[in-house]
């Protein structure tokens, strides 16, 4: 069907395929799928439409028997009208549309938590999590009690966020095993991405909350209490700490890789660390390439710093051997 001369094309919005009475199979098409009360909907609109293609016929036949300028007149009697229609028309497609459709789903893989929450949490005992986790279900539920709060997390409308316990449980695992990213991802049920992005970020609650509480030199009785055990093992009167470094093995860097070579042939950095008679970490300092000396670790570490400043090992004194004054001072091998 055309439009008549001087009617305006397109000037109304309507579709600008041709349509005819017999067209209405072009919203069956529109409308497959959706449900029963959709497709009566669907019909609605259809009648909607057959009525504005018999009134632009309407129009176009005015123009042919009372002339043109009627035509027109009645063209913009009925050019108001038109338009509420095709509006109506409009907001009922949308309508159809969202029927069903009230919240957007998204496809999210689905994975199993079942060796998180029925091996690990109901049927190992402390040994078997000692052997996994390298601690008991004690220390894990008090790490959890203290990192949980600053990373809790709200769901989203994409997928429900993994909960705190599983990112800090999957984290320590992989630190504890150096398992394969693919092995802990199958046991705890999160997506590669996904616990790639937040490994960094326990790590660094971790260091932040838990470092505080835990690394840091004893003072008064309890500095006083350290030393009489070293005495009552070694002999030796004043000793705070024995120090020592180890190698953290890591894949080669691409860039300046033979740094990293330690003297066993493998890639590794340096953990520079001093402990009580406890085996209890005072300070560590890491990060340092293996082909750098001890010493120069030593010297470029916290602690050192800290010495330098008067802040540990000043007090107290001990006076030995007529009158020679002893400060606290850290045991370690020749290396230093």
């Amino acid at each position: 069907m055309s439009l008549p001369m001087g009617f305006p094309s397109g000037s109304l919005g309507l579709p600008s395929v041709p349509m005819e009475c017999g067209d209405a199979y072009l919203l069956d098409d529109l409308f497959s799928g959706v449900n029963q009360e959709a497709e009566v909907l669907a019909f609605v609109i259809t009648s909607v439409i057959v009525v504005v293609v018999m009134v632009q016929e309407l129009v176009a036949n005015t123009n042919q028997r009372l002339g043109i300028a009627v035509g027109i007149e009645v063209y913009h009697e009925l050019k108001l009208s038109l338009i509420q229609v095709h509006t109506a028309w409009t907001r009922l497609v949308f309508a159809v549309s969202s029927i069903g459709q009230d919240q957007t789903r998204w496809w999210v893989k689905e994975r199993s938590l079942i060796w998180y929450d029925y091996y690990l949490q109901k049927s190992y005992d402390d040994s078997r999590w000692t052997s996994t986790l390298k601690m008991t279900r004690g220390v894990f539920k008090f790490i959890v009690t203290k990192l949980a709060p600053t990373m809790s997390k709200a769901d989203t409308r994409f997928r429900n966020v993994v909960s705190a316990d599983v990112r800090i449980a999957a984290t320590l695992y992989q630190l504890a095993t150096g398992s394969n990213y693919f092995n802990t991802i199958e046991r705890f049920g999160v997506g590669f991405s996904t616990i790639q992005e937040f490994m960094p970020e326990v790590v660094m609650v971790i260091i932040r909350k838990l470092g505080p509480l835990f690394l840091k030199w004893q003072r008064g009785e309890a500095m006083a209490k350290v030393s009489q055990k070293f005495k009552h093992i070694c002999g030796l009167p004043n000793i705070h700490g024995a120090m020592d470094g180890s190698f953290i093995r890591i894949r080669a860097p691409q860039h300046l890789a033979d740094n990293y070579f330690n003297k066993k042939w493998y890639t590794s950095l340096v953990l520079h660390g001093i402990v009580d008679t406890n085996v209890a970490f005072l300070d560590i300092s890491y990060g340092f390439p293996r082909s750098i000396h001890d010493y120069r670790v030593l010297r470029c570490s916290c602690f050192m710093a800290k010495v330098n400043d008067g802040e540990i090992l000043q007090d107290p004194v001990l006076t030995i051997n007529d009158g020679y004054s002893l400060r606290h001072y850290v045991l370690a091998d020749s290396g230093y």
